[in-house]
């Protein structure tokens, strides 16, 4: 392992009401998340200093991190066979500024091998809309308006998929052997040269190893030897899905659902920008907070107790409910897991005392206790007693440590200027004047700000 895996997270694990739970602090923002072929492993594709990150986790969550010098910028990436695959349009130009030859780059990154290749092609690849994807043989699939094109390993022109609309999405099963195609409220999937048709619409598919996969719409489908059958539909908004054998997983609203003998139930609550992926008989989420992670395992004994728990009485339910936190002076947030409305330079004392509840823990942004003293954007307020965390938010506090000052000036023009990028709820945060947008206007009601000239308003 390189030095710079070792600085860039810090690991933990703990022992949490029967889970295990990894703490990957400083990994950046999720970006993806996949499984092995064998079903050993998933890898957790991040965004960490302008570079992709990919961290390996396996079913006993040991892990290792592996960091590839892979910029984000202009960037699309697939995933197979244990093999992240990197595209790029490049252009080189001469002393003029004048562009004379474009190319593409290709980056490779084996995670079981830890080797990385880069290929250069001297001329420039199809425009890229979106997504592409990659067969089990090393083929690339490429998004082409309304055509998918087909290249080989070595990037020889192969064929074209004549999809008949304008494509949404490109993805694949992990182990590539499976090539979903949406288009125009419709699902072509490529199965080893054969084309299939389907009436499915979505925008995303999330697929797995074992031929289920579900659409951003909620539903969850069965694929076999040419056939899709529903196997699940209702869910809103989902984020994720996992199927091990009986249980049906689902992220969605800031929850893990579980399904088990279509009686719908809540295994826990999660952060909204959670993923989930099965790992053999095992559900692994992934929930982001800030620039951290935290990794979980939830066995088919964790969902027996859940739902042991959910036909119990109403009594022990309304216990639970009365122990969630609540305030009359902050915005808890129980769908994203965050709070606001907390003024800029507060003390864990003052917060503790605008706060019903009075079990807490508070973890600053870098994911270790802090007891006392100013906290900022990216902490987090833990409920000892039912486990939920949630993420603060501190408009135009955007360094973490609590008070609006020079620093979060400049972090936020490395932001507009595209010199560092916010993700997360630090972008979140540089929302300063509340249009859901991030650029000048931002910053100059920052500056006004800690000129006196502005308010911002935190409750929101």
């Amino acid at each position: 392992m390189s030095m710079m895996c070792i600085l860039c997270i810090t690991l933990s694990i703990i022992i949490c009401e029967a889970k295990t739970v990894l703490y990957l602090n400083e990994c950046g923002a999720v970006l993806d998340v996949f499984s092995d072929i064998d079903d050993n492993n998933i890898y957790i594709l991040c965004s960490f200093n302008d570079n992709y990150n990919i961290i390996t986790v396996n079913n006993s969550l040991n892990t290792y991190e592996n960091i590839s010098d892979i910029n984000v910028n202009n960037k699309t990436y697939a995933y197979a066979n244990d093999t992240f695959y990197f595209f790029s349009k490049e252009e080189e130009v001469n002393a003029k500024g004048e562009v004379v030859l474009p190319y593409t780059v290709i980056d490779s990154y084996n995670c079981k091998t830890g080797i990385s290749r880069k290929r250069v092609i001297n001329n420039a690849i199809p425009e890229l809309y979106g997504t592409f994807a990659v067969d089990s043989n090393g083929n690339y699939y490429m998004i082409s308006k309304n055509t998918v094109e087909v290249y080989t390993s070595n990037y020889k022109y192969l064929k074209t998929i004549s999809v008949g609309g304008n494509v949404i999405n490109l993805t694949n099963s992990p182990d590539g052997t499976i090539i979903y195609v949406l288009y125009e409220n419709k699902l072509k999937i490529i199965d080893n040269n054969r084309i299939y048709d389907y009436n499915i619409s979505a925008n995303k598919i999330y697929p797995e190893n074992n031929g289920f996969f579900a659409t951003d719409r909620g539903e969850i489908y069965n694929y076999g030897n040419g056939n899709v059958s529903a196997v699940y539909s209702g869910f809103d908004g989902i984020h994720g899905a996992a199927v091990i054998r009986e249980n049906i997983f689902v992220s969605k609203l800031g929850e893990l659902t579980a399904v088990n003998n279509d009686t719908e139930f809540s295994v826990e609550e999660i952060s909204s920008e959670t993923y989930i992926k099965s790992l053999g008989n095992k559900c692994i989420c992934i929930n982001q907070h800030g620039n951290s992670a935290e990794v979980k395992i939830v066995t088919e004994e964790d969902v027996k107790l859940k739902q042991s728990e959910f036909n119990s009485s109403s009594l022990e339910n309304n216990e639970n409910i009365n122990k969630a936190l609540s305030s009359d002076i902050y915005n808890i947030n129980y769908d994203n897991d965050i709070i606001t409305g907390i003024t800029p330079g507060s003390t864990i004392a003052e917060i503790k005392n605008n706060i019903r509840t009075e079990n807490l823990t508070f973890y600053d942004s870098k994911g270790n206790i802090k007891k006392s003293g100013v906290i900022g954007t990216g902490s987090i307020i833990e409920n000892t007693e039912t486990k939920e965390r949630f993420c603060i938010i501190i408009y135009g506090e955007l360094s973490g440590e609590g008070n609006i000052n020079s620093l979060d000036k400049t972090v936020l023009a490395n932001h507009i200027l595209e010199a560092k990028e916010l993700n997360g709820v630090y972008r979140t945060a540089a929302d300063i004047n509340g249009d859901s947008q991030v650029n000048l206007k931002d910053y100059v009601a920052l500056d006004g700000y800690m000129k006196g000239n502005y308010s911002i308003n935190q409750n929101r």
